[in-house]
């Protein structure tokens, strides 16, 4: 999968989305939003088994696909993305978020990865 939009458009139905994400629960996958890119149109998803919100976001979708991603940290890279297009690219696996890469054009940085490795080192030295 790999999309392209601007970081408003995509801050915004990120806020929209996120209220749907559960605090607490037992199902991971329901810290999840989901970025549907399948059809012609950019979905962001969210749900907590009582309560599902779904948006549509403006974008271009360079190759489709579905990705679930968790919500909190999805939610804080984009915020801290400098204010141009994102790209928002995976793997043919799809299988973790590991593999997703989301960069702004006009930097070299690799944000996702330095956060994920980030937010990963916290979770090992809390549960130690």
């Amino acid at each position: 999968m790999k999309l392209i939009c601007s970081k408003s458009n995509l801050l915004h139905g990120v806020n929209i989305v996120s209220k749907a994400v559960p605090t607490r629960t037992t199902m991971a996958i329901l810290e999840c939003i989901l970025i549907d890119a399948s059809a012609n149109e950019i979905k962001l998803t969210a749900n907590d088994m009582e309560l599902g919100i779904e948006t549509k976001i403006e974008g271009e979708i360079a190759e489709r696909g579905v990705i679930a991603l968790d919500a909190k940290i999805f939610s804080e890279i984009v915020r801290k993305l400098p204010d141009s297009d994102v790209v928002i690219e995976t793997d043919a696996s799809f299988k973790t978020v590991s593999y997703t890469h989301l960069r702004a054009h006009e930097t070299g940085r690799n944000l996702v990865c330095r956060l994920l490795l980030e937010k990963k080192k916290k979770k090992k030295t809390k549960n130690k």
